[in-house]
């Protein structure tokens, strides 16, 4: 693995906040991941977020040079009908994806985590999860990577949601913010604590393979999502090979 020497730096985008990023001076300077929201939704009267952008936005990621992981944030959309959120969440994801030209050479990244108030009735539950993961992967080619987005506390806590092999992947993307700040030089800084967020409250049973350390570091002079990557760059390499 490469914790000290990450195999890719990955930004996380939302296409309408982060319209005028600029993907080419992006990549030139070695940030070469891009996980773009993909949609969010249905929201209990049906209503879905608007994301009109969304697939100009991926385009341009993809024109640039990048990889691209798409991710629905997903929200508890009936109450106590846990599979049918999930689905619903599922299909509405999945009707996006295909807005943007299809899954293959991309990843699968469901945002599982908590709603604050007073939205707190829209966090989904394990139930919701299991059933997005089991209606979508079902629909992909074997082994197609899909990396689950949480958080120790969210995950554990509650109502614990336990192995993430359950949920049918091994792969994890951990939001361990390390600091509240904004951060003007992401990467030193990810070089000043590189250690402390692979190993502190490790969920779900596996080590994640991205880490979100930060959500205010300045890439292209906007403050944004900051990612690594542990996996060796020939490890990084083959997860992308497996989405083609």
């Amino acid at each position: 693995m490469s914790e000290s020497n990450p195999g890719a730096w990955a930004v996380d985008l939302h296409p309408t906040n982060q319209w005028d990023f600029n993907f080419e001076k992006a990549v030139q300077d070695g940030w070469t991941d891009f996980f773009i929201k993909t949609s969010e939704g249905p929201y209990r009267d049906g209503s879905v977020l608007p994301l009109p952008g969304l697939p100009q936005f991926v385009k341009r990621a993809e024109a640039a040079g990048g990889r691209v992981g798409l991710y629905p944030y997903l929200v508890e959309s009936f109450d106590k009908a846990l599979a049918n959120s999930g689905k619903a969440n599922a299909e509405h994801y999945l009707r996006r994806v295909e807005q943007c030209g299809g899954i293959d050479r991309r990843l699968v990244m469901p945002d599982f985590e908590e709603y604050h108030k007073p939205y707190q009735y829209l966090t989904p539950s394990n139930g919701n999860l299991e059933a997005f993961m089991e209606y979508v992967q079902d629909r992909l080619d074997p082994g197609h990577p899909c990396v689950i987005y949480s958080g120790y506390y969210f995950w554990t806590g509650g109502n614990p949601s336990g192995p993430v092999e359950n949920y049918g992947t091994k792969l994890t993307w951990d939001a361990e913010l390390a600091a509240e700040e904004v951060v003007p030089q992401p990467r030193s800084y990810y070089h000043g604590m590189e250690h402390w967020g692979w190993n502190n409250r490790v969920w779900g049973g596996v080590k994640p393979i991205y880490w979100q350390f930060t959500w205010a570091g300045r890439v292209d002079g906007l403050n944004v999502d900051c990612d690594a990557c542990r996996l060796s760059k020939e490890e990084h390499k083959a997860l992308w090979q497996r989405a083609a």
